[in-house]
Parts: C-alpha cells; structure tokens; sequence
C-alpha cells in the first residue's frame, strides 16, 4: 500500500468507504475527526439548505469529514491555476481552526480549514 497510490472503484459506495478507512487510520485523540456540515446560502449570505439541490439522492452526504493530515482536491473549479489550485488539485490538512469558544462537538463551522497544495 503505497501512500501514493490511486485507487480506483466501480461504485461511489466503495470510494466512499475508501476514504472513511483512510480517515480514521489517520485520526487519533489529539488528532480527531470533524464532521462540518454543508450550507447553500443565496447572494444575501442567507442559508436556503443544507445540501446542494442538485442531488436529490439520500445516499449523498452533506457532511465533509476531515482531519490533520486528512487527504483533499479541488472539485468543478479552477481556483488561482498559477498557484496550482485548479480542479482535481490534491492537497494535505494541516489544520482546522474555530473561533474561541467554539467546537465541531456542537455543530459549529470552522474559521477556515488550512490546506497545503504542493
């Protein structure tokens, strides 16, 4: 198993489970998992959903899941391609960070969510 390796699978279900092994062989006490719930909000910056209404399907989820170390790509866009943030673009999850006071453990969102792209 090698830790650049591509895998590929015929179904989203296995992708998906995938992903979870590798998140959670990655987590640990002091390393642990946030769950950040998804928002659609309007030009107004007011929350209409919860998950894109372009999925009607259950079996997508509306929760990212994340951690330090935590493997992530752009998805549908070309961010600052010259920077080499551009659709498909992997990344590494150094670190979550929440406003004072606040934690993922009472649904709360992050400040922001740093990444580093190589």
């Amino acid at each position: 198993n090698h830790p650049q390796a591509l895998f590929l699978y015929s179904t989203n279900e296995y992708v998906q489970k995938c992903n979870e092994s590798k998140l959670f062989q990655q987590h640990s006490a002091k390393n642990p998992v946030a769950f950040i719930k998804h928002e659609t909000r309007n030009k107004h910056q007011v929350i209409i959903s919860n998950r894109s209404k372009h999925f009607e399907n259950d079996s997508v989820l509306n929760t990212t899941m994340l951690c330090r170390g935590a493997k992530v790509h752009l998805y549908g866009k070309n961010l600052k391609p010259e920077w080499g943030l551009y659709n498909g673009s992997i990344g590494i999850v150094q670190d979550i960070v929440y406003k004072e006071g606040h934690s993922p453990n009472t649904n709360d969102r992050p400040l922001y969510v740093l990444v580093e792209v190589p």
